[in-house]
């Protein structure tokens, strides 16, 4: 269990390039700002005020229309039909796949004819006779 003390101050930490930050511990601070300063600060001990009973109107108000306001975006209802655009683009998509598988098999198909051309003339290589050309 982590022991809770009261912070009385706090160091704000000061770099040579003029960055800040705040830390509870001296040295921390004096770490973080390098040859920069660091400088002590004393907080304000803060006592609560308890609210009053009596409200006012207009932030009441204000406050119901914010409301209001913020589960109006959270029931939003696009005004297009989002199964109707996920049918249509799983249709686009299925069309470009068969596009690609037809690309696909006219590629293969030329590589085939190729290899096969290339075997022959790696055959006719073989085979020639070394005769006067």
């Amino acid at each position: 269990m982590t022991e809770q003390r009261e912070i009385s101050c706090v160091y704000k930490a000061t770099t040579k390039k003029g960055e800040t930050a705040h830390f509870g511990e001296y040295s921390a601070a004096k770490a973080w700002a390098g040859w920069g300063s660091v400088e002590r600060i004393p907080l304000t001990i803060l006592t609560p005020v308890e609210k009053s009973k009596k409200t006012c109107g207009t932030c009441e108000a204000l406050a119901r229309t914010v409301m209001l306001d913020q589960t109006s975006h959270d029931n939003f209802k696009p005004d297009w039909d989002t199964q109707a655009v996920l049918v249509e683009e799983q249709q686009r998509m299925s069309k470009r796949i068969l596009e690609l598988e037809a690309l696909l098999e006219r590629q293969t198909a030329l590589l085939e004819r190729q290899t096969a051309r290339i075997v022959d003339l790696q055959t006719h290589i073989e085979n020639f006779d070394g005769e006067d050309r």
